[in-house]
């Protein structure tokens, strides 16, 4: 609710997904959950890798002719690192907040292995004492341009630890902002984010003065 809104005014559309492995968060029903357990499908966090591929292609085909950015928190950060290494093409980025090789059936370093073939740049950041968590995974990422932050303070989990509510958002704006803005286009065709992530409007030029104008001749009757 106050993440999307954000990006929105750095120059970012954004599709915010309801993945079918989750729960309410700040007051908000997860539809799609809900619509998968009414259904009796399977919830577990690899179910929901089918949504999040879903969404990218989506995005991919119908919605912009541009960059797609491959956002996930927690679970879904690891799902987003695996999927753009399977399937290169499917972003042009990836932002992965918290992620782990949280999925035991598939094997230890599954995550990791299929980041090896990632070539895309890779922002990665979570709660302080999360960062061993991926380690290993940002180690083995195969793109040369890959960016990560570990906050001084303890920190907090998943994209949570962005929202304002806690002191040390700040900290983690400054971090994932110029990773952001090197997706935006250029030639001034969006308004660019200072180093906190807010958007500072163009001055507007200072309207003439009188004496500035150009006189008019006199006129002759």
């Amino acid at each position: 609710q106050e993440i999307a809104p954000r990006l929105n005014r750095m120059g970012f559309n954004c599709l915010a997904v309801d993945l079918r492995s989750g729960q309410e968060i700040n007051g908000v029903a997860n539809e799609t959950a809900k619509r998968a357990r009414t259904n009796k499908l399977s919830t577990t966090y690899l179910d929901a890798q089918q949504d999040i591929e879903s969404a990218l292609l989506y995005a991919r085909k119908q919605l912009t002719l541009g960059t797609v950015l491959a956002w996930g928190s927690s679970y879904s950060a690891s799902l987003v690192l695996q999927i753009s290494g399977e399937q290169p093409l499917i972003a042009d980025g990836v932002l992965a907040f918290a992620p782990g090789e949280y999925f035991p059936t598939r094997g230890e370093g599954w995550v990791a292995k299929s980041a090896a073939d990632i070539r895309v740049p890779v922002f990665i950041t979570s709660a302080k004492e999360e960062a061993k968590n991926w380690k290993g995974i940002l180690d083995s990422i195969g793109s040369l341009k890959k960016t990560s932050y570990i906050p001084e303070t303890e920190g907090h989990h998943g994209s949570s630890a962005l929202w304002r509510k806690y002191k040390d958002s700040p900290g983690y704006w400054k971090a994932v902002t110029p990773f952001l803005t090197e997706f935006l286009p250029k030639e001034g065709e969006t308004p660019a984010a200072n180093e906190t992530g807010e958007v500072e409007e163009t001055p507007k030029p200072a309207p003439e003065k009188e004496k500035d104008k150009p006189k008019e001749p006199p006129r002759v009757e």
